[in-house]
């Protein structure tokens, strides 16, 4: 799963419909750390381009863990959706998945 979203750089420069996606993850206890990074596109990314420079993120939250709570890299992804960075942020679903 990735979003596809419009993103700011840090020189004000925008992209619209960058590829944005949890590039590592990894949790310890309930706590949880996300990596996030941009794409110029879903294709740039499956084709091996780099991520778009200046624009990394690091997030950290609290899992729920349960046997309904969802693996680490669902949780993430429905935390970064409840961020006021992530607004108006579009799913995107990889090859094979289906939620």
């Amino acid at each position: 799963m990735a979003f596809q979203m419009t993103i700011t750089l840090p020189s004000g420069i925008q992209i619209e419909n960058a590829y944005v996606k949890i590039t590592d993850y990894r949790g310890t206890g309930n706590n949880a750390f996300i990596d996030i990074s941009a794409f110029k596109d879903q294709a740039s990314m499956n084709n091996g381009y780099p991520q778009i420079e200046g624009y990394h993120k690091l997030y950290t939250f609290t899992m729920n863990i349960g046997s309904t709570a969802g693996d680490l890299l669902t949780q993430a992804y429905a935390y970064l959706k409840t961020l006021s960075d992530f607004k108006g942020a579009t799913d995107v679903l990889e090859t094979g998945q289906t939620s």
